[in-house]
């Protein structure tokens, strides 16, 4: 199974692949993981465990600005908002978001109550992180 058939048959919107997210060893092995699950047949739903693994693997590194965004983009177009509601806390507590991806994430949380996550706790996340920046001297 390519990763193109793989981003398919779990659902990853199309940005995962626009963006270069799916590469990688870690990907290889989900890839592998999958087909010998599922074969090359796309499941009756409960893909978002899959996504949400990648998700994982992302914020597990030491994203830059620029991948940090792309991670963004791929969590505000996931079918899932309960799942990406969580990705969007973890992503604007990262050090390296800006304003303007919490003003994206607050916006799509504020206008959908799906993501089980509130504006004003994506705020706090990201405040928290900015305090303990600054406190740090860094």
């Amino acid at each position: 199974m390519n990763t193109d058939l793989f981003a398919g048959a779990a659902d990853f919107p199309a940005c995962w692949l626009e963006h270069d997210l799916l590469s990688g060893e870690f990907f290889v092995q989900q890839i592998a993981a999958f087909e010998a699950e599922h074969g090359a047949t796309k499941p009756n739903g409960g893909t978002e465990h899959w996504r949400y693994a990648a998700f994982l693997h992302w914020l597990r590194t030491d994203l830059d600005t620029q991948r940090l965004a792309a991670l963004l983009t791929a969590a505000l177009a996931d079918p899932d908002p309960p799942m990406a509601g969580n990705v969007l806390k973890a992503i604007v507590a990262r050090p390296n978001c800006t304003q303007a991806m919490l003003k994206a994430a607050q916006d799509r949380v504020g206008a959908n109550a799906d993501y089980y996550v509130s504006a004003e706790d994506l705020y706090q996340a990201f405040q928290s992180t900015q305090t303990r920046r600054e406190q740090s001297g860094i």
